[in-house]
């Protein structure tokens, strides 16, 4: 009789291996904890590090988890920071010594900071027979929101990612669109995009939903939008008032705003100021709550600067769960998605004589189920580490 180890690795590769993860940020644990539990699932023994200095909000934390471990991180306040640096610098070190002797069979790191690349180097040195995978979340400093990211000393930063990127065997990427950034310095071969997905819905979760885009009936007296997310530095204001007045064109708009950030009253504001009624929420994370408010929404604002350099955005893929279309500013990824799936609308080709339709919501979902979701995600990660 096989013992349950054996009847386990006769169904799949990974049972029984150990797998180490590094992370220095809070922001992108989410995206973590969905590798970590289906590497879980597969029976593998995963190890996370993470940083013990909560990058949201700011403060210090501590790990209450079997097999993570938080390492003491310096403490920064401002986003933009030579401390930030110099606490992203120190993680990477740090994480590097906790390891360094630990064999395992894949070394997962997260990217950015770019300075935890350099672990993917003195790794490999060590253990040659390792499989690294990186996973550039989010490009840095090309994401910033000004031309200054393609300048001294910002081009050093970029520098540090990308001389290290051909230590990893696999390079996974948030978006199509970061490929033609780093191809050069580790091969199209290597580069899978993975988008960003969800954890499995209930089945309440799913059935209302599915209700919700079922049931869906929109007054023709008014235009209503939503905006979900952080209002931040990267969110093109004046664009969004541009789409706004375009739309006034043929029916009033309302805007519904689910989130925070440190631009909310100058949204709002200037909203009011072309005539456009705003109910702001704040933050919210019940989908239940959030989909009570959007429901009712045509589409969902998903506009950015047109310096950043995003393929995909998080809030599109909370959008495209809903079943809510997109009024989408953002090229690569993006525009070619809401073109070829007809789940929204590019803000390029918007005018007044633009029809709307309802299949839209359809659309959205049928996006998101096959691309975006917890089942999406997990077997696009086991196709590609194998």
């Amino acid at each position: 009789m096989l013992s349950i180890s054996q009847e386990c690795r006769k169904l799949n590769s990974w049972c029984g291996k150990k797998i180490i993860v590094i992370n220095s940020s809070s922001t992108f644990e989410y995206r973590v904890n969905l590798f970590r539990n289906v590497m879980a699932e597969q029976g593998a023994e995963v190890f996370v590090i993470g940083s013990d200095w909560d990058h949201i909000k700011k403060n210090k934390r501590f790990a209450a988890e079997d097999n993570l471990v938080y390492i003491p991180t310096l403490p920064y306040y401002k986003n933009i920071s030579l401390s930030r640096i110099r606490s992203h610098i120190e993680f990477s070190k740090d994480a590097f010594q906790l390891i360094k002797d630990r064999e395992c069979d894949l070394l997962y790191l997260v990217i950015p900071p770019n300075s935890q690349s350099q672990i993917a180097k003195k790794y490999k040195e060590k253990h040659p027979n390792t499989k690294i995978v990186m996973d550039v979340i989010d490009l840095w400093p090309e994401s910033f929101p000004s031309l200054y990211s393609e300048k001294f000393p910002f081009t050093l930063w970029a520098a540090e990612r990308n001389k290290n990127l051909k230590y990893a065997d696999v390079v996974l990427s948030e978006c199509n669109l970061y490929h033609e950034y780093l191809a050069p310095y580790c091969g199209k071969e290597k580069l899978k995009t993975v988008y960003w997905a969800h954890a499995k819905e209930t089945d309440e979760e799913a059935e209302l939903i599915e209700a919700s885009i079922v049931n869906a009936h929109f007054s023709d007296k008014f235009w209503m939008l939503g905006y979900l997310g952080s209002v931040n530095n990267i969110i093109d204001i004046e664009r969004i008032c541009d789409v706004a007045r375009i739309l006034q064109k043929t029916r009033p708009v309302k805007i519904q705003i689910i989130g925070t950030g440190e631009r909310i009253k100058e949204f709002c504001d200037s909203l009011c100021d072309i005539g456009v009624e705003v109910v702001n929420y704040g933050a919210i994370y019940d989908l239940n709550k959030k989909l009570q408010i959007l429901a009712q929404c045509h589409f969902g604002i998903n506009i950015m600067k047109p310096t950043v350099r995003v393929g995909m955005s998080m809030k599109a893929v909370d959008y495209f769960q809903m079943g809510i279309p997109v009024l989408n500013g953002i090229s690569g990824d993006m525009e070619y998605i809401v073109r070829e799936n007809a789940c929204g609308v590019n803000v390029t080709e918007l005018d007044s004589n633009w029809v709307y339709d309802i299949q839209m919501k359809k659309a959205a979902r049928l996006f998101y189920k096959r691309n975006c979701s917890n089942e999406a995600y997990r077997k696009a990660i086991l196709r590609i580490i194998g």
